[in-house]
């Protein structure tokens, strides 16, 4: 697996400890106010889907990618879509989803180059998968915190 990807995989490999967690430990806020492991899960899971179904299948030389979705409308929408999954439901479809994700970003020639919505920045695979995984650190932290504070 090229370097770019590992930090995006290995986040599989994180989401997949969780399961060895009690549900509840999942379930519940990180914080007051806050989402749960679980609801931090389904938000990750979401933009793969995202991806995979929007903006992978146009990545292609000088090509320009749907625009990001307005953040906050899009979270809670597809937090309510994914509301009646249980915390392993969750688990698998992130995990399946972000295999699928990280097999086809890398398929991908490096050199192709596009643009998302009306943005100027140019992203290859790898700069996308980067600017993803940066994402994944973000809640990564969050879940580890949550964990580690119990």
């Amino acid at each position: 697996m090229k370097k770019p990807f590992e930090s995006f995989t290995q986040t599989i490999v994180e989401i997949e400890r969780l399961q060895e967690f009690p549900e509840q430990d999942l379930v519940d806020p990180i914080e007051e106010g806050k989402w749960s492991i679980r609801e931090i899960v389904a938000h990750l899971n979401a933009w793969d889907e995202q991806c995979l179904h929007n903006w992978l299948p146009d990545m292609k030389e000088g090509a320009v990618l749907e625009a990001f979705p307005e953040v906050e409308q899009f979270n809670k929408e597809q937090l309510q879509v994914r509301e009646e999954l249980g915390v392993k439901e969750i688990i698998s479809a992130f995990t399946t989803d972000r295999r699928k994700l990280v097999h086809q970003l890398s398929t991908v020639d490096p050199e192709v180059r596009f643009t998302i919505g009306e943005g100027k920045r140019e992203f290859s695979a790898e700069s996308f998968a980067k600017m993803f995984a940066k994402h994944d650190q973000h809640h990564l932290e969050q879940i580890h915190t949550k964990l580690n504070d119990q």
